[in-house]
């Protein structure tokens, strides 16, 4: 079949629409193991350390981590996956103290975990009854009875020696040698409660040696240790977490270029072709290539990676509207041009992130700064910000809307002896739709693309006149 009858195949059409965005959203676990495509953070996985796996919405750490636990029930490895928005589920935490939150979630999560584990105890085949009704006994008894009261006005504590004693005999009756709990969504947990979850977590589950937890998180949502007059509070990262993974910075276009452009292909091939019957089996080269027929040419699927930002969710949906909403709607269009991801692009940025922006003073008074400044003056989309100030709440706000990304480099000023920056870029999207509100850009600040069309790529030496200062934003009152 022709590329163009491709495009125009009904089969091919209810593909695009039925691609599912999520990984969380996905119940059929051999189809996502299939949609799964496996790079060297599946064997990060694998590490028997406490982990926090982080990144910004959509960037596939459900995903990754249902892939893993699927490949640990395959191998025999006990692996329970606990979901943080089901642990505040019909909790009254309005107006409460962070401790008494996260109070609350930790007896949810115990809840939990002694129901994953009685399901466990059932799916074992132990060699004799009594084996399993002791470890029931535990269950009930060990995890139901735990929490120790406390005076008037302060929240319960919990017997954490207790909770470790009855976990560690219970993974002995069930012959457990190493239990992975992956805890999935953590930021949706009160921000003030997340450090004294975390506490309780460290004292009553991770003290049990044979327990290992994996975290999955927001980033910019996360805080998992605090500093108190008695001490830390949590867990602190290095110590308690040696492994971080970092998926915001783990599909940056412009430091990894021909691995996030085949990491792309084999993801829309194993999208579509989940829908389409193709053989996902294939070689990353042929489903590259099969790829690469679907676009007018090489730049225009290069468009569309640049336009993902590194982002899984942000990659499919702006092909979704690049298809149905310009290419179809073009009736000279043969395949799917640059045009039509910028403008996919743009109305994503428009649908997804802009509202966000435009509802919040100080997010919409930095981003207008940095239209002004950054995209008028200077005519690129990328700057530098001083390292002192790259955690500015005024930049966090538009790095967790994806309206701002950070490149990953710290970038030594070479006129500037001791001075560090870290690298911002504007989304491509919201460029897209900024700089229609600035003067034409001027193509020689740019190192030049292949083709005159698409957002042209900063040159990174003319950024160092380029910094921006967060503390300079004028916010409207």
């Amino acid at each position: 079949m022709g590329t163009n009858a491709l495009l125009q195949d009904p089969a091919f059409r209810k593909a695009v629409a039925s691609i599912q965005r999520r990984a969380e959203k996905q119940t059929d676990w051999n189809k996502l193991i299939d949609l799964f495509v496996e790079t060297d953070l599946f064997d990060r996985c694998s590490s028997t350390n406490t982990q926090l796996v982080l990144g910004r919405r959509g960037t596939g750490k459900t995903h990754l981590l249902r892939a893993f636990q699927k490949e640990c029930t395959i191998n025999g490895r006990a692996c329970f996956f606990i979901d943080c928005t089901s642990l505040g589920s019909g909790l009254a935490i309005a107006n409460e103290q962070p401790e008494t939150i996260a109070t609350k979630f930790f007896t949810a999560f115990l809840n939990q975990l002694g129901t994953e584990l009685l399901d466990e105890a059932l799916r074992k085949e132990l060699p004799e009854r009594t084996v399993q009704d002791k470890a029931f006994s535990h269950i009930v008894d060990g995890l139901a009875t735990h929490i120790d009261p406390s005076p008037e006005g302060r929240p319960p504590t919990f017997n954490y020696r207790q909770i470790a004693d009855s976990l560690a005999r219970i993974l002995e009756l069930l012959q457990i040698d190493t239990l992975t709990i992956i805890l999935d969504e953590w930021s949706l947990i009160p921000l003030g409660a997340q450090p004294f979850f975390a506490e309780y977590l460290k004292r009553g589950v991770l003290a049990t040696r044979a327990i290992i937890i994996k975290i999955s998180a927001v980033n910019y949502q996360c805080e998992l240790g605090l500093a108190s007059p008695s001490g830390q509070i949590g867990l602190q990262r290095g110590a308690d977490i040696p492994d971080v993974i970092e998926l915001d910075q783990y599909l940056i276009f412009d430091v990894r270029r021909d691995f996030v452009d085949e990491f792309f292909a084999q993801v829309l091939y194993n999208h579509l072709g989940s829908q389409l019957g193709w053989d996902l089996a294939i070689s990353k080269q042929q489903k590259n290539g099969r790829v690469l027929s679907l676009f007018t040419q090489r730049d225009a699927f290069i468009e569309l990676v640049r336009a993902a930002e590194g982002n899984t969710r942000d990659f499919l949906c702006i092909f979704g509207s690049a298809f149905f909403d310009f290419f179809r709607t073009a009736s000279s269009s043969q395949s799917i041009s640059i045009p039509n991801i910028e403008a996919a692009a743009q109305k994503w940025y428009e649908q997804e992130k802009a509202a966000q922006v435009r509802a919040n003073a100080e997010a919409h008074a930095t981003l207008a700064m940095i239209t002004a400044d950054i995209l008028g003056s200077y005519k690129s989309r990328s700057f530098l910000v001083p390292i002192q100030q790259a955690s500015h709440p005024r930049l966090l706000m538009l790095l967790n809307e994806r309206v701002l990304h950070r490149i990953g480099q710290t970038y030594f000023h070479p006129d500037r002896p001791g001075e560090q920056h870290e690298i911002f870029t504007v989304d491509y999207g919201a460029y897209v739709r900024l700089r229609r509100t600035v003067r034409a850009v001027e193509e020689n600040l740019f190192v030049s693309a292949d083709t005159p069309e698409g957002v042209p790529f900063d040159d990174r030496r003319s950024i160092r006149r380029i910094v921006f200062d967060p503390n300079l934003v004028q916010v409207p009152t």
